[in-house]
């Protein structure tokens, strides 16, 4: 399992990673999108960093978006 060991919080790259695995676990792109109510378009996009994970993958896979602000050190 990708997620064992993992801390709960995940960068952009590494919840692509994640998807990549579930959606190799499942088949295929399409066969991941049909199981999770996506277009397969969408998923490719997802995996090649184009647009952000939101909305219904997030759901689907058991996330939730949090954007953080970080005060740089002077």
């Amino acid at each position: 399992d990708y997620d064992a060991g993992m801390p709960k919080t995940k960068t952009k790259k590494q919840f692509i990673k994640m998807l990549d695995v579930r959606v190799r676990e499942v088949g295929t792109q399409s066969a991941f999108a049909e199981k999770f109510g996506l277009k397969q378009q969408y998923v490719s996009k997802l995996l090649k960093g184009k647009l952000d994970p939101a909305g219904k993958i997030l759901t689907a896979l058991g996330y939730r978006r949090k954007t953080v602000y970080e005060e740089i050190e002077k």
